[in-house]
C-alpha cells in the first residue's frame, strides 16, 4: 500500500469520524435536548457516540481488507452490550426534574431491544458470509497465481 492510499484511506477515516460525532452527540445535543434534557441523556448518548466514531473511522481504515468485515462483527457484539446495558432488563428509566417534586419517567424498551438485537445478529451473520467468501476469493486468486507460476517454469524448463 502506497503513502498516497494511506493518506487517502486516514483522510476518510478522519471525515467519517466527524460526521459521526456531528450526527450522534453535536446535533442532538444541541438541537434535539435543550437544557436539563440534554444533561439527562448525556450518559447514555456520549458511549453511543464513541461507539459510532470509533466504529466510522476504523471501517473506512480497514475497508477492503479482511479486517473490515471482522470488524462488522466485533461492532455487531458492540453495539448488542452496548443496548443491553443501556435498557437494562427492558426498562429505560429517567428523573426528570420538574417545577416541584421529580418525576420518573419509565418506558418499556423490550420490543425495541429485540429488534436492534435481531437486526444485530442478522448483520453479524451477513459479515461472518462476507469474510468467508472474501477469504475463499483470496484463496482462489493465490492458487491461481500459483498456478499460473507453476505453468510458466513448466513451459520454460522444455
Amino acid at each position: 500500500m502506497s503513502a498516497r492510499e494511506v493518506a487517502v484511506r486516514l483522510v476518510r477515516a478522519f471525515l467519517a469520524a466527524g460526521l459521526a460525532y456531528v450526527v450522534t452527540y453535536y446535533l442532538p445535543m444541541t438541537f434535539l435536548l435543550g437544557g436539563e434534557s440534554a444533561r439527562i441523556a448525556e450518559p447514555v448518548l456520549t458511549p453511543f457516540s464513541v461507539l459510532c466514531i470509533f466504529f466510522s473511522a476504523a471501517g473506512e481504515l480497514l475497508k477492503g481488507t479482511g479486517g473490515h468485515y471482522v470488524l462488522e462483527v466485533v461492532r455487531g457484539f458492540a453495539f448488542i452490550t452496548y443496548f443491553s446495558l443501556t435498557v437494562g432488563g427492558g426498562e429505560l428509566a429517567f428523573v426528570m426534574p420538574t417545577g416541584g417534586a421529580p418525576v420518573v419517567v419509565a418506558v418499556d424498551m423490550t420490543v425495541f431491544f429485540f429488534l436492534i438485537m435481531v437486526i444485530s445478529l442478522v448483520e453479524i451473520a451477513i459479515s461472518i458470509l462476507k469474510a468467508i467468501f472474501y477469504f475463499i476469493e483470496r484463496e482462489r486468486e493465490e492458487i491461481e497465481e500459483l498456478r499460473a507460476r507453476l505453468l510458466r517454469e513448466l513451459g520454460s524448463s522444455r
